[in-house]
């Protein structure tokens, strides 16, 4: 066959040059007058699939016609290409021309497969395609492919002309394996035809049985980018959900979400090329984005970065693994706060953001702090007044998620300042409440320093304010273990005895419980009532005995707890407080002898102190008393 350079195209034989510029009409003549026919590379045949192929995708572009028929559309079936390209491959296998060449990508057979045309598929296994000869990475065949694309005329071809059925490809899976998520007929086709059915059968440790996974799911979870991009370009279903099982259950994902879960970088690029759906959720209920914003410390958000500039949703929530909520991607960045949240969070306020919700964009009338009451941070730098700018902006800074949380709630339970700083300059309203508190719960909740609290306290907010779960910023800090907020929240005029709506607990009688004994000296020495029995009947010193909170119980005596014989008749005998002899005389002598003058007294000064203070802190008039400082101590329980 004549040679000839043309340009765009390099050493190409003459007859893959017209094919390559669309000139049948020019190749089907020139191999007609053609004396002897030869194909020195071994392309003609590829060529000429590959152009047919890149036309029926020209005609379903431009028509709106699925792929997987465009090949029986009138304005195929009506033109001329469809002809010519048969008449050319006609005369190149009866040269001789071998339709069984090998690229790096796919084999003619493949090529023609991906084209859905029967008729070109049947001429090709008339001369003696293979339908198991693999591409060039020994990864895919024509065979698997048609499996993959459910085409079950073409199938039945491949049968007839001797498919082998129980061959592998595609990362070792065999053809029923193949067809497992495929239509029923496909599979049952492959066992008439001598299948082996235990092929499609994993057997794993503990002799848990599993179906194999689709040939893309395995792509992906082996990160073979090569398998992936072939299954991909012949139309394999890029969102497709399979059930990944471990041992805590098992979770239907897509192969976005195994790719991101893996942190394949490369793989995702190739999913968001191919167009994978990147607002599907997983059985979870998570986002690409969402799974990729939990990459952790040691990730550099390389991938939440790339999901995002691809176009993902940036209101769309996701289910986080820190709680069974569901947030968007600036609250799930502005919770979890490391550096690359913050790029992130940047990032986000940097675009048009239109994708908001203007239902969800609510704040409060109440969005001026109170400026004359601000304080500077530690830097003597950054002092919260919004003077010019007047009240606080509607504006995406604000995004509610379903329970009403707002990305500043978020950073302040993180307690990451810096994220907080940036989200209430940028227009976060302090004010805005949800089920979970206000960000004085939200500070409680990140169990963080002072530098929390110095800001949340810059604005006019309820100390007091229940939550949805019925509870005050105290009664949530008493269960904590750390008890420096609960005596800050007690030093800012918290009110001691509230309880909480579900189970009916005051602060004290939770940190009796939960054994935060620190906590409920605090409460007790700033004069919480140790006798509010809770919705049980069960009161601090209750727990303090049952529990054998030692400390808490003497304490509680101190302050002169109700206790009567009859009471602690009921405690059972077996437990511990009642096993300890020094104990158990303690709360004897306290029931059967009257109390000291001094305990009398303090008692006294105390209930008459609480009454005064109407359930806060009684502290500040102690400090007033015109009494030695060692008096003041002995009145404080200390």
């Amino acid at each position: 066959m004549e040679m000839m350079n043309t340009q765009g195209f390099g050493q190409l034989c003459y007859l893959c040059t017209l094919i390559n510029m669309g000139k049948l009409s020019e190749a089907l003549d020139f191999l007609k007058k053609c004396p002897k026919i030869q194909d020195p590379d071994n392309l003609a045949v590829y060529k000429t699939i590959k152009y047919y192929c890149q036309y029926l995708l020209g005609v379903s572009q431009s028509f709106g016609i699925a792929l997987a028929t465009t090949c029986t559309s009138e304005e195929v079936t009506n033109g001329q290409v469809r002809e010519l390209v048969i008449e050319i491959l006609k005369i190149l296998f009866a040269a001789g021309v071998t339709p069984n060449t090998v690229t790096r990508l796919e084999t003619p057979l493949m090529a023609a497969v991906s084209t859905r045309d029967k008729l070109l598929t049947n001429l090709l296994l008339e001369n003696g395609a293979n339908p198991n000869l693999q591409d060039g990475q020994g990864e895919m065949n024509a065979f698997a492919l048609a499996i993959i694309l459910n085409e079950v005329t073409i199938i039945k071809q491949f049968l007839s002309y001797g498919a082998r059925v129980n061959e592998p490809c595609c990362q070792n899976m065999t053809p029923l394996q193949l067809s497992m998520n495929k239509s029923v007929e496909v599979s049952k086709l492959l066992l008439q035809n001598g299948a082996t059915m235990h092929q499609v059968l994993d057997i794993h440790t503990g002799n848990i049985i599993h179906l194999a996974q689709p040939p893309l799911i395995q792509a992906v979870v082996g990160n073979n980018l090569y398998l992936a991009s072939i299954l991909l370009e012949h139309g394999e279903d890029i969102n497709q959900g399979y059930d990944m099982c471990h041992s805590s259950g098992c979770i239907q994902q897509s192969p976005i979400h195994i790719a991101v879960m893996n942190g394949r970088k490369e793989m995702v690029a190739l999913l968001i090329q191919h167009g994978a759906n990147l607002e599907k959720v997983n059985g979870h209920g998570e986002t690409p984005l969402g799974l990729a914003l939990h990459a952790g410390k040691n990730s550099n958000g390389e991938i939440a970065k790339m999901l995002l500039h691809a176009g993902c949703s940036i209101v769309k929530e996701s289910k986080t693994n820190f709680s069974q909520k569901s947030y968007s991607p600036l609250h799930i960045s502005a919770f979890l706060g490391f550096d690359y949240h913050k790029e992130i969070i940047e990032w986000i306020f940097g675009q048009e953001l239109d994708q908001g919700n203007g239902e969800t964009l609510n704040v409060t009338e109440k969005s001026v702090p109170k400026v004359d009451e601000c304080k500077e941070f530690s830097n003597n730098s950054n002092v919260y007044d919004n003077r010019n700018n007047g009240q606080r902006k509607t504006t995406f800074v604000n995004l509610k998620a379903t329970d009403s949380s707002t990305p500043l709630f978020m950073a302040v339970m993180s307690g990451r300042m810096d994220i907080v700083k940036y989200i209430y300059e940028k227009g976060g309203d302090p004010y805005v409440e949800c089920s979970q508190g206000n960000l004085i719960h939200a500070a409680v909740m990140s169990l963080m320093s002072n530098e929390v609290f110095d800001f949340v306290f810059n604005f006019d907010l309820n100390i007091d304010h229940i939550n949805d779960d019925g509870n005050t910023p105290l009664i949530i800090a008493a269960r904590s273990d750390n008890s420096s907020i609960c005596q800050t929240l007690i030093s800012h005029g918290a009110y001691l005895n509230f309880q909480d709506e579900r189970f009916g607990e005051t602060a004290l009688s939770a940190s009796v419980y939960f054994g935060r004994e620190n906590n409920a000296q605090a409460l007790l020495s700033h004069g919480a009532d140790p006798d509010i029995p809770d919705f049980r009947k069960t009161t601090a010193l209750y727990w303090s005995i049952f529990n054998c909170r030692e400390k808490t119980l003497r304490l509680l005596l101190e302050a002169g707890v109700k206790l009567t014989q009859r009471d602690l008749a009921n405690y059972p005998r077996n437990i511990r407080v009642m096993q300890n002899p020094e104990l158990r005389k303690m709360l004897n002598d306290y029931v059967s002898e009257p109390p000291s003058l001094q305990q009398a007294c303090r008692t006294k000064v105390r209930t008459h102190l609480k009454h005064l203070s109407q359930g806060k802190t009684i502290a500040p008039f102690i400090l007033q008393l015109e009494i030695p400082s060692k008096l003041k101590k002995f009145l404080l329980l200390e």
